[in-house]
């Protein structure tokens, strides 16, 4: 019997959340629970989708999930194994995300990316934030099972494989030779990974190391960096704005 806090599952809190994870048929639903008298329209959904369904009291999902929990609904799924990249990875805009650190700050990143197109998250296993932590899925709005995302053992190798298959890939970065944003070609605005660096320091050196060009969005004097998730945002909207 897994429980709400077992390693190998992860929580999905909220409506919106649970829904998204319905939708998504690659990840194993454990169960969901609901409290008596609140969504229960979410049961037809579940059966569909073959989860189980419990139907509980406030104070017993509270005691079940471990916290003061007033949502109403959540799920138990049991968390993906890595994953590499695919082998010939279709066109489009990809987002590595090799050191984030902050599960807030991923889930955002997530979120927008998500909203603008980009085609999938490259993440390193157990090298960052998670995308399966609570903070991660509420602050993707249920993004993060939208959207396909990768945690590779080794996303150095994955980054090559889409470079063997014509993609360029580019990370931001504040460096001498960095190219403004609005000037990138339409090449690489059809077919490109883009790497943004952990929120202290940017990119490391062995990833700056892979890309074929650096990037730098134009700021005011006096002002150098952005955080990262409002950083992916703009850059994201820049190579996958639709004229």
């Amino acid at each position: 019997v897994t429980t709400a806090t077992d390693r190998a599952t992860f929580l999905v809190e909220g409506r919106w959340c649970v829904e998204a994870l319905i939708d998504n048929h690659e990840i194993t639903i454990d169960r969901i629970v609901r409290s008596m008298g609140r969504h229960e329209d979410i049961d037809e959904i579940a059966e569909k989708r073959g989860a189980a369904i419990e139907i509980v009291s406030r104070e017993s999902m509270a005691e079940q999930v471990g916290y003061p929990f007033h949502r109403g609904i959540y799920a138990v799924a049991m968390r993906p194994g890595p994953r590499s990249a695919p082998l010939s990875p279709a066109g489009g805009i990809w987002v590595a995300l090799p050191e984030l650190a902050d599960e807030s700050n991923l889930g955002s990143i997530i979120r927008t990316a998500a909203a603008l197109g980009a085609a999938g998250i490259l993440l390193s296993l157990n090298r960052g934030a998670d995308p399966y932590s609570r903070k991660s899925i509420r602050h993707s709005s249920g993004a993060v099972f939208r959207l396909p995302i990768y945690q590779s053992l080794n996303l150095e190798h994955d980054l090559e494989r889409f470079s063997e298959a014509s993609f360029a890939i580019l990370g931001l970065a504040l460096t001498p030779e960095s190219l403004p944003l609005h000037r990138l070609g339409p090449g690489d605005r059809a077919k490109s990974v883009v790497l943004f660096g952990p929120e202290k320091g940017g990119l490391p050196q062995n990833w700056l190391d892979l890309c074929d060009r650096k990037l730098i969005i134009p700021m005011a004097d006096g002002v150098d960096s952005l955080n990262v998730a409002a950083c992916a945002a703009i850059t994201l909207h820049e190579l996958l704005r639709r004229d």
